[in-house]
């Protein structure tokens, strides 16, 4: 699946040598976001290369959504193997991730 623009290395697709990948970039640009906003995002990423991966992804959609929903489905897995080996880990994180949740909505300035 390399192009000029699209590289596959360990498992997954970035835009060259960066460590930017391909599901990011193509995510963010169907969420509205213009090639020139991906790219004030990700500076290093020079602005041809990001039109070179959307040209490529628009090339290879339905190969390329396969991959995206593949590799979404085992990173889900994953991560349930993850909190299924340390619960009590992931309790404690959600507990304070909500307690910094509170503290930011009580200490926000009123403007």
């Amino acid at each position: 699946m390399d192009s000029v623009y699209v590289q596959a290395r360990d498992g997954n697709l970035y835009l060259g040598s960066s460590r930017v990948t391909l599901e990011t970039v193509i995510l963010s640009w169907q969420t509205g976001q213009t090639p020139e906003q991906i790219h004030d995002s990700f500076p290093q990423l020079p602005l041809v290369a990001i039109y070179g991966a959307i040209t490529y992804y628009l090339e290879h959609k339905d190969e390329l959504d396969a991959f995206f929903r593949a590799t979404e489905a085992m990173d889900e897995a994953r991560q349930a193997a993850e909190e299924a080996a340390h619960p009590q880990f992931f309790a404690d994180m959600r507990r304070r991730m909500a307690e910094a949740r509170r503290h930011l909505n009580f200490e926000s300035p009123v403007p």
